[in-house]
């Protein structure tokens, strides 16, 4: 029992630690990162029951929000890190939860039931489907779909009415925004145009009038309407999650990105970047990590509020390990920069290497230096995807070719 948030029968940042092991090691080749993740998988697996019962309490606490972790967990290290069990327990414990999750789904913020969260289901099962191929994840995640919050960004109206916040309790911000990935991943395997249309729109709504300047969201961790907002800024110092929410906006641009060429997706990756899980204070050895972004009004501190153990301390590796995938985008012909961050890239145009060498100190400095080491004479294009200044693309600065390439 490790304490804090760790205890009675919640062990929810697992299925999180899996993740973040395997993406690092993805991200930098560090073999003890594969070594740690194999190793926490071996131990884990001898404690699932015969019927694919894996929590470690009964009843599981909470039940649906263990499980969507641990599914996206078994896909990174099955992904990322070449663990060649994963998939077989992602198997085995998707049975169990087939035969015995509650589906009423019905909306409950509380972490202490086993009904809380269920919306953010689809996103690692439909991730399940193009990973596997087997039409049970899709179908499956089919039935998680959040399709009561869903419906009210089917239209691009600047403002989504009422029931946006009709829950007495408010409507939890980040795992609101997180579950739109869902539609995300729904589109990805599907191709069906409504759920791109409902998550653009969703996300125009959210920078208009929930999103601060800063990148967060979610005043004491609840969608709330706007003329709200400077209150509770004004009143309060839990202004956002600033580990989960920067994880959910991280995936939520990077994916916009990827299916529309839309430059200005990236420009809430990169807030969340600087003045979110980038400026977090480091994480304490005991587990404890700062849960909370305070942007107040009349001034701010950092600070470690909450016991160990927390969610964000699960996101927080998944969204670190996440830069190394948000700062160079590709196309066949081009190369896209999205983070002006020291960074190298290799790349493969066409069969033949390219390697991009950035050099900045942005943001306290507005140079950036970027050169490129092509194995090779010939053409391509490097993009810099613009920050601030809506969708428009430009020919990145400074760019140097060496080598008598172009």
């Amino acid at each position: 029992n490790l304490g804090g948030w760790y205890s009675d029968g919640i062990f929810h940042v697992f299925g999180q630690i899996l993740s973040g092991l395997a993406l690092m090691h993805a991200a930098t080749g560090d073999e003890a990162c594969r070594l740690k993740l194999d190793a926490l998988i071996e131990g884990w697996k001898e404690c699932i029951e015969d019927d694919g019962y894996f929590f470690s309490s009964r009843p599981p606490r909470p039940a649906h929000y263990i499980y969507e972790k641990t599914v996206g967990g078994l896909l990174d290290a099955h992904r990322y890190g070449g663990n060649p069990e994963a998939l077989r327990l992602l198997d085995r414990i998707t049975t169990w939860a087939e035969r015995n999750l509650d589906h009423s789904n019905d909306y409950l913020f509380d972490t202490l039931t086993g009904i809380s969260e269920w919306y953010t289901l689809s996103e690692n099962l439909y991730r399940a489907a193009q990973v596997t191929g087997e039409s049970r994840y899709r179908d499956y995640a089919r039935t998680w779909e959040y399709t009561r919050f869903w419906k009210l960004f089917d239209e691009p109206a600047g403002d989504p009415g009422p029931d946006l916040f009709a829950f007495s309790r408010g409507y939890h911000a980040y795992s609101h925004v997180n579950s739109l990935n869902g539609a995300v991943a729904a589109y990805g395997i599907t191709g069906e145009g409504r759920y791109l249309k409902l998550v653009r729109n969703a996300y125009d709504y959210l920078q208009r009038q929930q999103i601060y300047a800063t990148g967060g969201y979610g005043p004491n961790e609840r969608l709330v309407p706007e003329p709200l907002l400077l209150d509770y800024l004004d009143v309060m110092e839990n202004h956002w999650e600033t580990a989960c929410s920067s994880w959910a906006g991280f995936k939520l641009g990077k994916q916009l990105m990827r299916f529309t060429g839309d430059a200005r997706y990236g420009d809430w990756i990169e807030r969340l970047l600087i003045n979110g899980i980038g400026a977090a204070l480091p994480m304490a050895p005991d587990g404890r990590v700062m849960y909370h972004s305070g942007h107040g009004l009349s001034g701010t501190a950092k600070s470690y509020k909450l016991p160990p153990w927390s969610c964000c301390a699960g996101s927080r590796v998944q969204a670190v390990a996440d830069y190394h995938d948000l700062i160079f985008f590709q196309d066949t012909d081009s190369l896209y920069v999205n983070l002006y961050t020291p960074a190298v890239a290799t790349w493969s145009h066409r069969g033949r290497p390219v390697t991009l060498r950035q050099e900045t100190q942005f943001p306290e400095s507005e140079y950036v230096q970027m050169r490129v080491l092509p194995g090779f004479s010939g053409e391509f294009l490097l993009v810099g995807l613009c920050q601030d200044v809506g969708a428009r693309r430009t020919e990145a600065p400074d760019v140097r070719p060496q080598g008598g390439a172009s």
